[in-house]
């Protein structure tokens, strides 16, 4: 297998994953295709979680 090739099972198999994680948000008995938005939706959560984490870790962030 090329490395193209890798490249683009790789990006297969993690659009089907958000698509599993978006349709297990949305409820039972549905199903939910790959759109780019589930991807760009990821990436924000991604950040505000590594950017809390990080708050977190320095004592930046106050939770009661």
């Amino acid at each position: 297998m090329t490395q193209l090739e890798r490249h683009r099972v790789d990006a297969v198999l993690s659009h089907a994953d958000l698509a599993l994680y978006a349709d297990k948000v949305a409820g039972r008995g549905r199903v939910q295709a790959f759109k780019r938005e589930l991807s760009v939706d990821e990436s924000y959560r991604r950040v505000i979680e590594r950017e809390l984490r990080s708050a977190l870790l320095l004592d930046e962030l106050d939770v009661n």
